[in-house]
């Protein structure tokens, strides 16, 4: 398991190299985003673990950039920030999982092993939506041509929504109650969420019923 870590807190970074390494991790550790960016678009690493605050490049356009060139990395951000803003932009770009610092080098391993494991997980649960994309419902992920698609909260429930519903055209008033139990919005953004998705797919497998609403329909076509 090859690790790229992002801390520019160098007594910090050091810990988690030594630490993980002696846990039979290979770590490349840096203190500086725009190193992090160029060892991550010439270097292949299985997951990377991010601080946010850190010099040249942000933690958070690292995690962009690697989420536009790999959608099935694991992603790890570490951070002392404890404002939602941070932790949302963070989940929105597509980390597996969010660590606030001070934290137990033991809790960080347990939060690695977990990703690790839910990754390997079988593919037998999967289901078809097109000759390339699986959707896997335990887990609310989205694959194409077995890669993970990144996707936000929200998106993953109106596909785990649309995907327990096969077949059934669902108005967007059942979407909006369904997804924003609570919240104030518009069903405008049901509108935005569904081409949001879309715009993150190659194949067209949200259908959308005109008047009346949207459905995924079962594989192979009936």
């Amino acid at each position: 398991m090859k690790i790229l870590l992002l801390e520019d807190e160098y007594m910090l970074q050091q810990s988690i190299k030594t630490f993980l390494e002696g846990e039979d991790y290979s770590v490349d550790a840096v203190e500086d985003g725009q190193e992090a960016l160029n060892l991550a678009m010439t270097k292949h690493y299985d997951l990377f673990i991010l601080d946010l605050n850190t010099p040249s490049v942000s933690g958070l356009e690292v995690l962009r950039r690697i989420r536009e060139r790999r959608p099935d990395a694991l992603v790890v951000v570490i951070s002392a920030y404890t404002d939602i803003e941070h932790l949302e932009q963070a989940y929105d770009l597509g980390c597996n999982d969010y660590l606030k610092k001070p934290f137990e080098l033991k809790e960080l391993k347990l939060r690695l092993d977990r990703l690790i494991r839910d990754a390997s997980r079988p593919t037998s649960l999967l289901i078809q939506l097109t000759p390339n994309y699986q959707f896997d419902p335990k887990h609310e992920d989205l694959y194409y041509k077995g890669n993970k698609v990144h996707l936000t909260k929200k998106e993953r429930h109106l596909l785990r929504f649309l995907v327990r519903n096969l077949g059934e055209t669902l108005s967007e008033d059942a979407i909006f109650n369904e997804i924003y139990r609570g919240e104030r919005s518009q069903n405008s953004t049901i509108r935005s969420l569904i081409n949001r998705l879309r715009g993150k797919t190659h194949e067209n497998f949200l259908k959308n019923v005109r008047g009346v609403g949207y459905r995924i329909d079962p594989f192979p076509p009936r």
